[in-house]
């Protein structure tokens, strides 16, 4: 029956999803990805308990979709000659780690590291990173695991909320540095006080990974709580 549920509401989400993106994007490879993905979000929704409240379960689905973006990413990173896809998806859909990794790399490999390693233009091509590919790998693995503890987040299962804790505060921090990155960057290389819309963009990601993040811990703790009183 599940499984029947999710196929319908799959197929029903990628028909509305198809049909927009081609009335905006007109009939393209990219607004088939961007159907698939939506079909398979809303056949998630649809299998995820009926009883949990549908904030919880637009929360839930919401991280799921974090993950699916962060996947998709990585992919794209690892690909030949896919820099444009690299580009949109993981300075658009997603909070770009590439200025936290490039510090980190600078104070490992090229240890010590100084002040002048903090800067980094957020738009810089991507095929001009070094280790974007073990970047990608990491990105890879995260993302599954994120998909996968966001569903069971919608099953109030505390070890998901800790992995869920850790991932959102790594992508807080990597906003965060992102904005002081590039700012260091454009008084060295640019106008000083600009920064790019990515750097901006990251923040309301991240933004909206705490709100749902925070969602979904409510309903956790009040499981926890309840569990504790009937215990007791």
């Amino acid at each position: 029956m599940r499984a029947i549920r999710f196929f319908v509401a799959a197929g029903l989400g990628f028909i509305v999803a198809i049909v927009s993106l081609s009335l905006l994007l007109k009939f393209t490879p990219l607004a088939l990805f961007a159907a698939l993905n939506a079909g398979v979000l809303c056949g998630t929704y649809s299998i995820l308990d009926p009883d949990m409240p549908r904030p919880q379960r637009l929360a839930a689905v919401y991280l799921m979709f974090v993950g699916i973006a962060y996947f998709w990413a990585a992919i794209s990173c690892l690909l030949v000659n896919a820099d444009l896809l690299a580009i949109v998806i993981s300075n658009y859909l997603t909070v770009p780690p590439f200025a936290l990794f490039h510090l980190f790399e600078r104070c490992t490999v090229f240890f010590p590291c100084t002040q002048f390693d903090i800067p980094f233009p957020l738009e810089v091509p991507l095929a001009q990173l070094q280790g974007i590919h073990i970047l990608a790998m990491i990105e890879l693995g995260l993302s599954v695991i994120a998909v996968v503890a966001a569903y069971f987040l919608s099953k109030r299962a505390r070890w998901a909320y800790f992995i869920w804790t850790g991932l959102v505060s790594l992508a807080i921090a990597a906003a965060m540095f992102n904005i002081g990155a590039d700012e260091l960057s454009a008084r060295n290389f640019g106008p000083a006080g600009h920064i790019s819309q990515v750097a901006y963009t990251s923040i309301l990601w991240a933004a909206s990974y705490i709100i749902a993040y925070w969602v979904l811990r409510r309903a956790t703790q009040s499981t926890h709580q309840s569990n504790q009183a009937d215990t007791a």
